[in-house]
């Protein structure tokens, strides 16, 4: 009587270890299809398209744990999801302009086939890479910064650091994209810092998970590889440039001009940086070549010109034009309709070039 007592209470306490293991690791189950359908906002067209053309869930009715935050086996990625503050979509005329704002300015740029130049482009990017999930929400505050979560180089970032107020996050579940269309709408330019800064991270996610810098020519690395990594007091010793030959001091710092001439790498805003952001200190090293294809990338997105030059930063020199080339032809063969990111006549009429026209930009 004593062992069966004692065999009942073993597997009551199992099947509660059972159940809490269960609660700390949520998964979706088999039902998540029939769940998520019912979830779906299906008299929007692009809703319908996406959930039924590329398997893709666009919601606003969604369960945060099921969606969103679970599955994730390292610490600081858990402590950054489950810090997440997301807040509703509720008024049906605010869905009906973040519904536009998706449509006509975030995802016009993925299609599945387009002409440009002479040329169709198909790639089926949505299809092959995006998340399972768009989750809308119209507010969105990270308790715990993670910049190891996603890329960071981002010039229209709300916060480096990713915490506080954030445009967007992603990961394998799913993309959150805050569209506060109050904040969004109170300038030109509060509009596009949003809309870019959710294209970026979205690009630069997938580009990274997939491993799609493979995709890019090997020529774009060619021009900056025997920089990568090196620190810029190093570059500049191999040069005879570490000593500055008006004060005979070693040079403890460079303009961001310079580093974009001398290394072929982009300079932003924010990366990289040294007091108020206008030098780069010389115990820096040169951005490695997956972080020299997101700086491209970013550049192509948001254009920006440095302190004292006329040109954005990857117009500046035959090399930056060069590389800035090959990732929009990256771009394109993803089946990315780049004018959506970049509509500059410079940036457009540089793709038309052929790669052998390249060798005779100055």
């Amino acid at each position: 009587m004593k062992n069966c007592i004692v065999w009942l209470f073993l597997g009551v306490l199992l099947g509660i270890f059972v159940a809490c293991d269960r609660e700390e690791d949520l998964k979706p189950s088999g039902l998540d299809t029939e769940r998520l359908r019912d979830s779906l906002d299906l008299e929007y067209p692009l809703v319908r398209e996406y959930y039924e053309k590329y398997g893709v869930a666009v919601l606003r009715r969604f369960d945060e744990m099921l969606d969103l935050k679970f599955d994730f086996h390292d610490k600081d990625s858990r402590k950054f999801w489950d810090g997440l503050i997301l807040s509703r979509i509720v008024r049906q005329t605010e869905m009906d302009s973040v519904m536009d704002i998706l449509e006509n300015s975030i995802l016009a740029c993925f299609k599945d086939e387009f002409e440009w130049n002479g040329k169709v482009y198909r790639g089926g990017f949505v299809k092959k890479y995006f998340p399972p999930k768009i989750l809308l929400v119209n507010n969105l505050v990270s308790e715990w910064g993670a910049s190891k979560s996603f890329p960071t180089e981002s010039v229209n970032a709300a916060s480096e650091s990713l915490q506080g107020t954030i445009h967007g996050a992603i990961n394998d579940n799913g993309i959150v994209m805050s569209l506060n269309t109050r904040v969004m709408y109170s300038s030109p330019e509060s509009f596009q810092k949003y809309r870019n800064d959710i294209l970026y991270f979205l690009l630069a996610f997938i580009v990274d998970k997939y491993e799609l810098y493979d995709q890019v020519p090997e020529r774009f690395y060619q021009f900056s590889e025997a920089y990568y990594g090196k620190e810029i007091a190093e570059l500049l010793e191999e040069s005879g440039q570490i000593v500055d030959e008006v004060t005979g001091d070693t040079v403890r710092s460079i303009s961001k001009a310079a580093y974009v001439r001398n290394y072929g790498v982009i300079s932003n805003s924010v990366y990289p940086v040294m007091g108020a952001k206008r030098e780069i200190a010389t115990f820096w090293e040169v951005a490695d070549r997956k972080r020299d294809f997101r700086l491209y990338l970013d550049q192509l997105i948001t254009p920006e010109i440095l302190d004292g030059e006329v040109q954005p930063a990857w117009n500046m020199t035959a090399v930056t034009r060069q590389k800035m080339w090959y990732v929009g032809h990256t771009l394109l063969n993803l089946g990315i309709d780049v004018r959506m990111l970049n509509d500059d006549p410079d940036f457009l009429n540089l793709l038309k070039l052929t790669e052998d026209e390249l060798v005779n930009i100055e």
